[in-house]
């Protein structure tokens, strides 16, 4: 079994004079302009690996249409032998028609529904409202409880680890 790590605040750094705080200030720009840094290398890392899946599967992904335009072409010869409905299941699955509709919409859509279906908007149109909870976080105690609403102490966090072997997802 593994040792119980507890949580705790981290020891402060003394802050003797401003100048001092004007060099921990700094030296948090550095560390935030490093972490950019590491972000941007991840971002160039990921965009490469990417490309680079494109560049595999793009062989796979032609045939695959391939295969479906070949087998469109096939179920329209042979529409006749679908009888009555608009699909077959075959052997590994199925092929045919479904009915399908699309709405499009135009810049002047929610204008016009405004204007033509004021009574009935709001089954047109999603209207989503939700708490802001960092304004929230501002009130008083007093101040939330006239909102239905209240702060809430956390509980500590620690770590028990097992002792386990850590996954190799790599096989």
């Amino acid at each position: 079994m593994g040792k119980r790590v507890k949580s705790h605040k981290p020891d402060l750094l003394p802050v003797e004079d401003w100048q001092k705080a004007d060099e921990y200030i700094r030296a948090v720009g550095g560390i935030q302009e490093s972490i950019n840094r590491s972000q941007v290398q991840a971002q160039r890392r990921i965009d490469k690996i990417k490309e680079a899946l494109a560049a595999d599967v793009a062989p796979r992904q032609a045939a695959i249409k391939m295969y479906v335009r070949s087998l469109e072409a096939f179920a329209e010869s042979h529409k006749t032998e679908f009888g009555d409905k608009r699909s077959r299941a075959l052997n590994y699955g199925t092929l045919g028609w479904r009915k399908s509709a699309a709405i499009h919409t135009t810049k002047k859509t929610l204008d016009l529904i405004k204007q033509f279906f004021a009574k009935s908007m709001r089954t047109l149109v999603h209207v989503k409202e939700t708490v802001n909870k960092e304004a929230l976080a501002k009130l008083t105690d007093e101040e939330l409880a006239k909102v239905a609403a209240r702060r809430q102490g956390r509980d500590t966090f620690f770590v028990e680890p097992f002792g386990i072997e850590a996954a190799d997802y790599q096989k």
